[in-house]
């Protein structure tokens, strides 16, 4: 079969469903929609705690099940021809806006939206943007363009998250990124300011960073993306106790995502870090690898196998006493399942397996790291609205 002639494997749906019920009207100019999520994620060691996964990102809580994103947005779209203007804003409540807010700058906006040990408020979307789908420019706070998972829930895979997206990426920028579409959409290029990672309006740590990338799209099946963010980090200001970003940074990311034909798609990605404080060069780099299989039209299956070097051990901070400013190596291996009745709910069980060489990480026991290796298991209900 002629590859050009094969749709990516997310666009195909169960039989005779027309896409996601919602709750809003979306026939005027201004869509509003979200989605709920809620999980559990368990350790192989009984580790029961508000922290017993660590290092996980956002899957660190093992004492119970969480409510994890009650994601609410609403966004005006540009036309595709006519230049038009368009804005976007995203709230965030749950397990997950702790890892969501400003935290890179500590901003008096929705870092401090704390309500209890662990949920949070965040606002990760709040821009306008200008122009057409083809050539525009996006001012404001907005989702970085680095990497391959993301933060909403239903524009994942995996319930748990890569080391590589927690610890490696920015998760949110605030500043001003233009997009221009090239060779009838073959070439993507993107380039712009932004005032660091994580941060918000009001640039408390004075950062200074460039942003941009481009996508090439070989063909319907195949596309690679570099995206680069470098500059000043910050200044090291500390708010509220918390050290905040300092130095210079660079850091990229590679992704190259293949369908391979009708059911079987491939990602691989490749990053690159490094923070320049004071003469010093911390620097993580690491591999990810993915593989989903569509079985059929509700049931898709997936693998993830991750390497990530925390070279300094400086971005997993103090996983136990032995690392600290250690060559960390970690491993991870993730086996899910995605089974999607209609489209409005996905279920996504997942089993994974991580293990670390130059430390001692998993199963904390008063905040220090006591195994090489840790097996979890974890499974959580997405309904879209």
């Amino acid at each position: 079969q002629d590859e050009s002639e094969v749709a990516p494997a997310e666009d195909y749906e169960c039989e005779g469903d027309d896409g996601p019920v919602r709750l809003f009207h979306s026939g005027g100019c201004i869509d509003i929609y979200g989605h709920m999520s809620a999980g559990f994620y368990q350790n192989g060691d009984g580790n029961s705690s508000g922290v017993g996964n660590a290092p996980l990102g956002f899957r660190n809580v093992s004492d119970g099940a969480t409510m994890d994103q009650f994601w609410l947005t609403a966004e005006k779209s540009l036309d595709d021809c006519c230049p038009s203007w368009g804005f976007r804003i995203d709230y965030i409540f749950g397990a997950d806006g702790p890892d969501t807010n400003a935290f890179g700058d500590q901003s008096k906006f929705d870092f401090r939206w704390q309500s209890s040990r662990d949920y949070a408020s965040a606002i990760p979307q709040l821009y306008a943007q200008f122009g057409t789908t083809d050539a525009n420019v996006k001012i404001g706070h907005f989702y970085t363009i680095i990497g391959y998972e993301v933060v909403a829930a239903p524009d994942n895979f995996f319930y748990s998250h890569a080391y590589t997206m927690y610890y490696g990426e920015p998760f949110t920028h605030t500043g001003i990124l233009a997009e221009k579409s090239l060779m009838c959409d073959q070439l993507v290029v993107r380039a712009g300011w932004t005032n660091g990672w994580d941060a918000y309006f009001g640039d408390h740590l004075n950062a200074s960073t460039f942003l941009g990338g481009a996508t090439y799209n070989v063909s319907d099946c195949l596309s690679a993306t570099y995206a680069v963010v470098w500059g000043d980090f910050g200044d090291g200001t500390a708010r509220l106790g918390v050290p905040s970003n300092q130095g210079d940074i660079y850091m990229h990311s590679f992704v190259v995502d293949y369908q391979i034909n009708e059911c079987m798609q491939y990602v691989f990605q490749s990053d690159y870090g490094n923070n320049n404080i004071n003469g010093n060069h911390d620097e993580w780099y690491g591999v990810n690898q993915y593989l989903f299989y569509t079985l059929s039209s509700c049931y898709t299956v997936g693998a993830r196998f991750e390497w990530f070097n925390d070279a300094d051990g400086v971005r997993i901070v103090n996983p136990d006493d032995s690392a600290i400013g250690n060559d960390v190596n970690y491993y991870a291996l993730t086996l899910g399942l995605n089974y999607t009745p209609n489209s409005n709910v996905i279920v996504r069980p997942e089993v994974r397996y991580d293990w670390a060489y130059g430390g001692r990480p998993y199963n904390p026991v008063g905040g220090i790291g006591q195994s090489r290796d840790q097996f979890y298991y974890g499974m959580d209900f997405i309904v879209l609205f």
